[in-house]
């Protein structure tokens, strides 16, 4: 009989681990595990990651560590909460939901900080990836504390999140017990949503500066591209190598067109005037948003003379029929001298 009762006690005992694990809890921390995919491998627009960044980064870690704090489930008055009353006025156990949803958010604006500076002294440097990577780690590490506080309560008092429950216990909190809380709660409301709402808009919409696209020219030396030691005497007819190398940060997939020339100038007050031009050709490159891409160019100038000037013009779409320096989107120039062959 002894062994009977020992194996069911087991089994209650096994249940009642699977019940406190298989919570909210695990609930979040998979939603964390899930954002952090997302985030990494950048194959969302980039306000939809921004949305789901949001709770990752200000609620998650917190709730968390708020959860394996207090795992109770919250016993008192609906209208007693700290924001609106006072511990001296409270009378039940756990936190109120409004309680915890602030600590939360509260708290993790502190790790996160916190976060940043560990990751640079670990690694000595500053990146989304190792913070991502962080914020995914504070939460794994968590969970088990929050298993093991919620095991260790009877099941009646182990806290629950239940949303339709939540709602009205909410819809029950917002009147408060006279005009004035009334007043004080709702501002309290709207001032959180207000706040998020614009961090949001902020963060999700950037501003027209936020957007560019970076063109650098580059040359081999000794198998490695580097942006210095430029070939500068050019024999016409004889091809001479550079590299074209195009980032696109304008956050959306753009089509650019490269004209090449060379442009015999004259220099009057500060102008640069192009007397004769010979185009060496066009390129167009569509690259995906974030993406980088180097064109190898192979430059053999029909036109010779001193001071000569190597022009890559970058358009965003397609170019004018003669390029220049004001309808560029981008431009690079480099001086050379051509000899005739």
């Amino acid at each position: 009989m002894s062994f009977i009762t020992d194996v069911g006690g087991s089994q209650t005992e096994v249940k009642s681990f699977l019940k406190a694990a298989m919570s909210h809890p695990t609930a979040l921390a998979v939603f964390v595990a899930a954002a952090g995919l997302v985030i990494q491998f950048d194959v969302l627009p980039r306000s939809v990651r921004t949305v789901v960044a949001l709770p990752l980064v200000f609620f998650a870690p917190g709730y968390m560590l708020v959860t394996a704090i207090y795992p109770e489930q919250y016993t008192g008055g609906y209208g007693d909460a700290l924001l609106t009353g006072g511990w001296d006025q409270r009378d039940g156990d756990g936190l109120h939901p409004l309680e915890r949803v602030v600590l939360s958010v509260g708290l993790s604006v502190a790790i996160v900080p916190l976060l940043g500076l560990v990751v640079w002294a670990a690694f000595g440097e500053f990146t989304p990836v190792l913070v991502l990577a962080g914020l995914v780690s504070v939460v794994g590490l968590l969970l088990p504390a929050t298993v093991i506080r919620r095991y260790n309560l009877p099941p009646d008092r182990r806290l629950v999140t239940r949303p339709r429950t939540q709602v009205r216990r909410f819809g029950r909190w917002l009147p408060g017990s006279s005009t004035a809380e009334t007043a004080t709660n709702a501002f309290l409301v709207a001032s959180v949503l207000l706040a998020a709402g614009a961090f949001t808009y902020g963060v999700a919409l950037p501003a027209d500066g936020e957007t560019y696209s970076t063109a650098a020219l580059l040359t081999n030396h000794s198998g490695e591209l580097t942006a210095d030691g430029y070939p500068t005497n050019f024999t016409a007819g004889e091809a001479e190598s550079l590299t074209l190398q195009l980032t696109n940060s304008e956050n959306a997939q753009t089509t650019y067109t490269v004209v090449e020339t060379v442009e015999r100038v004259r220099t009057r007050d500060s102008r640069i005037d192009v007397v004769e031009r010979s185009e060496l050709g066009r390129e167009q490159v569509t690259l995906p948003r974030g993406s980088t891409e180097r064109l190898e160019r192979e430059v053999a100038s029909d036109l010779t003379g001193d001071s000569l000037m190597l022009s890559y013009y970058v358009y965003k779409g397609e170019p004018p029929e003669r390029p220049s320096r004001s309808t560029a989107y981008r431009d690079l120039h480099l001086w050379v001298t051509v000899e005739p062959a």
